[in-house]
This record gives C-alpha cells, sequence and structure tokens, in this order.
C-alpha cells in the first residue's frame, strides 16, 4: 500500500483512500459524504460492524436538532432500531424528526411505537430489489432525455450529467459489478463506469444542493421500486 501524510484537503484524503480501499467493488465497505458543522466530512465504515455509540454521533449530525427538541433516551431507542446498517440511517432519522416536529406541537415527544412503525416501513421499502431499468427510468424523467440518449454516445452536458447520474446511482443502489452497470449504459467499459461515479462523489462532496438533489433520487427510486 502507498504511504499516505493526511492532508488538510478532504478530497486528496477520500481519493487515496478509494484506491486503498475496495470501495466500488465491495457492497460492504461504505463510503460516505456528510455536512457537519458546516464542514464537509467523509466517514468509511464495514457495514453491519458499526458501534452503537458511533451510530449516535452519526444520527445527531443526520438529525440536524437540538437535544432540548430531541432528547437523549429516543435518540438512544432510534440507534438501537437503527441497527447497523449506515445506508439506511439518514432517511430513517429524516422520518423521525418528522414525527418528533409534530410530536412537539402537542406538547409531547415521539412515542417508541412511532419509531418502530417508522423502521418497519423503511427497512420494507429498502428490502426491496432496485433494478437498473428503474433507476434509468426515474432518471430520465427527472432530467427529460430519452434511453437512447442515457445508453448512447453523446458528451454535452444535458446528456452526461444525467447519464453520470443514473451510473451513481445504479452502483450505489442496485446489487451490480461495474461490468454489469456498463452493460445496462451502451457496453460502457469499466473504466468509464467508475469515471462517472466518480464525477457525481466529487460533486455531492463541493455541493449540498446537488446531495439533496441525488437524495430525493434515491428516494423517488426506492419509492417507485
Amino acid at each position: 500500500m502507498e504511504k499516505h501524510t493526511v492532508s488538510a484537503s478532504l478530497t486528496d484524503n477520500t481519493k487515496y483512500l478509494n484506491r486503498a480501499l475496495p470501495v466500488k467493488k465491495s457492497f460492504d465497505i461504505i463510503e460516505r459524504t456528510l455536512i457537519i458543522g458546516g464542514q464537509n466530512s467523509a466517514f468509511y465504515f464495514i457495514d453491519g460492524f458499526t458501534k452503537d455509540e458511533i451510530m449516535l454521533k452519526l444520527m445527531d449530525s443526520f438529525l440536524n436538532i437540538s437535544a432540548d427538541d430531541m432528547p437523549e433516551d429516543i435518540r438512544r431507542y432510534m440507534a438501537d432500531k437503527a441497527g447497523q446498517s449506515i445506508r439506511t440511517l439518514e432517511g430513517f432519522c429524516n422520518r423521525c424528526v418528522t414525527g418528533q416536529i409534530k410530536a412537539k406541537e402537542s406538547g409531547t415527544n415521539i412515542k417508541q411505537e412511532e419509531i418502530d412503525k417508522i423502521a418497519d416501513t423503511l427497512w420494507r421499502r429498502v428490502s426491496k430489489t432496485v433494478n437498473i431499468e428503474k433507476v434509468q427510468e426515474v432518471v430520465e424523467n427527472i432530467y427529460g432525455i430519452s434511453h437512447r440518449d442515457i445508453v448512447g454516445n453523446k458528451r454535452n452536458k444535458e446528456i452526461a450529467e444525467p447519464r453520470h447520474v443514473a451510473i451513481y446511482l445504479a452502483h450505489d443502489l442496485c446489487q451490480y459489478t461495474l461490468v454489469n452497470i456498463g452493460k445496462h449504459f451502451g457496453g460502457r467499459k469499466h473504466a468509464t463506469i467508475l469515471h462517472s461515479i466518480e464525477v457525481i462523489e466529487e460533486r455531492i462532496k463541493e455541493d449540498k444542493s446537488f446531495y439533496d438533489q441525488i437524495s430525493q433520487l434515491k428516494k423517488t427510486i426506492l419509492e417507485q421500486s
């Protein structure tokens, strides 16, 4: 493994870790880019091996709500119900925050039974199989392009960006290798698919609004799968 001096640049550090770890080849090693305290940060995990305290800290960053508004006993119960999967944590937190806000309007806190219901609903939804055709369909509809465009060879920005997005989402949501993803995008090679993923990952780190857009696309795809 190459030697690396920790840099002040998050981009440089994540590029090194992405080379050193099989992030793109393994479904178990997860990289997540978060905005904490207004600053970009990156976390690397083996999915399913995250300690409860780490999950709690991650939840605090996702919740974006004060301890007074979401008491610690509720947050700890949420951490327990969230299990150890980073992949589904953000959506779970968002739904719990919505439930807590509604409960506070009545002078109460979200009940454990409501948290259980959110967890059960989300876990069933995430357990659905997402296929590449659905990813392509949603991206094509959102960006207003044809299927021929998304799998074709046009490189203008209006086509290239949604193609990059679709490839990134296919990698993130579907249980396919990079080679198989390439077959669904006009027979593109492994290196080309990897390039598209890296383009979107870099933009997500630099652009909060684009990060939100990608998160909404994921939600739409899961809801329609």
